[in-house]
C-alpha cells in the first residue's frame, strides 16, 4: 500500500470523530441558531459518563453506551433548561460568550471529579478489518467510521423529514411566531441541546478508546473539529461530514509531507480561506452570512 493511499485511509477515523463531536454544532445552531463553544467538553463529558458507567462500575459495553449517550443527552438538555431557556432572544453574542464560559466551567470541574490523570477504557473493537487489494484498517476505526456516517444521515433525514425536526427549523427561524403555532419553543431546544449531547457522547467515547480521556479532549474534540463545520457549512449535517474528510485529509498529508507542526495551522488557514471565499460554507445556507 502506497504512502499517499495509507495516509488517506488512516485519516478516515480521523474525519469520522470530527464529523462526530462537529455534528453538535449543526444541531444547536439549526435548532436554537447558538454556535455552541461547550461542544467539545460535552464530548468529554459524554466519554467520562462511559467510563464511569463501564470502568468504575464495571457494566458491559453494550450496556454502557446506551447509558452514557442517554446520560449526556439529558445533561445537555437540562444544561439548556437551567441556563440558557431565560436568554431566548438576546442577541447570540452573548450566547456565544455564555457557551464559552460554560466550557471552562464544565473543564474544571470534569478536572476535579476525574484528575489530571488519563482514563483508559477497553472496547470491543480488537483486531484488524481486511479490505480487498490488501488494505487493513483497525476495527476500532470501521466501527468510527461507520457510527458516524449512520448518524449524520440518521440526523440529517430528520431534521429535513421529520415534523419534529421541521418544528426545530420553525423554532429557529422566529421563537415567537412559532409560539403562535403552538410550537413550544423551549421544549423543542431542550430536545435540540439533548440530541447534540448525545450525538457527542459518542465522539468522546470514539476519542477515548483511541487515545485516552483528558481534561485536555474537550478542547482538542472542540476546536479541531470546528475548522470542519465552518468549511461545510454551519447548518448543514452532509457539509458536517464533507467538511470533515476534507479537513482531516488535508492534515494527515500536510503532517506527512511537512511535519506534523502544521496540521493543526492548516486547518484554521481554511478555515480563513473559507470565511473569505464562501463564508457560508460549502453547503450552508447563504443566510447564515448575516450572522
Amino acid at each position: 500500500m502506497s504512502l499517499a493511499l495509507g495516509i488517506f485511509l488512516g485519516q478516515l477515523a480521523i474525519a469520522s470523530l470530527y464529523a462526530l463531536a462537529g455534528v453538535g454544532f449543526v444541531i444547536i445552531y439549526r435548532g436554537t441558531k447558538v454556535l455552541n463553544f461547550a461542544q467539545g467538553i460535552l464530548a468529554l463529558l459524554g466519554g467520562y459518563f462511559f467510563y464511569t458507567v463501564a470502568v468504575t462500575l464495571g457494566l458491559n459495553f453494550w450496556i454502557a453506551l446506551p447509558l452514557a449517550v442517554i446520560a449526556s443527552g439529558l445533561f445537555s438538555a437540562i444544561i439548556y433548561l437551567l441556563l440558557l431557556r431565560s436568554l431566548l432572544g438576546v442577541e447570540p453574542l452573548r450566547l456565544v460568550m455564555l457557551t464559552i464560559a460554560l466550557s471552562i466551567v464544565l473543564t474544571a470541574g470534569a478536572q476535579i471529579l476525574y484528575g489530571s490523570a488519563t482514563k483508559y477504557f477497553n472496547v470491543p473493537f480488537n483486531g484488524n478489518f481486511h479490505l480487498p487489494f490488501g488494505v487493513v484498517l483497525p476495527t476500532l476505526d470501521v466501527a468510527i467510521m461507520v457510527t458516524s456516517v449512520v448518524l449524520l444521515l440518521a440526523f440529517a433525514i430528520f431534521l429535513t423529514k421529520s415534523r419534529l425536526g421541521l418544528s426545530m427549523r420553525a423554532a429557529a427561524a422566529d421563537a415567537r411566531l412559532a409560539t403562535y403555532r403552538r410550537i413550544s419553543v423551549n421544549g423543542i431546544s431542550a430536545l435540540t441541546w439533548g440530541f447534540a449531547g448525545a450525538g457527542a457522547a459518542l465522539a468522546g467515547i470514539a476519542y477515548g478508546a483511541q487515545l485516552g480521556l483528558s481534561s485536555s479532549a474537550g478542547d482538542v474534540l472542540g476546536f479541531a473539529a470546528f475548522p470542519a463545520i465552518i468549511l461545510g457549512g454551519i447548518d448543514s449535517v452532509p457539509g458536517a461530514l464533507v467538511g470533515s474528510f476534507v479537513l482531516a485529509e488535508v492534515q494527515g498529508y500536510t503532517s506527512a509531507y511537512w511535519g506534523g507542526q502544521y496540521s493543526t495551522v492548516v486547518g484554521y488557514v481554511l478555515l480563513l480561506v473559507i470565511l473569505v471565499i464562501r463564508p457560508s460554507g460549502l453547503f450552508g445556507s447563504r443566510e447564515v452570512v448575516r450572522l
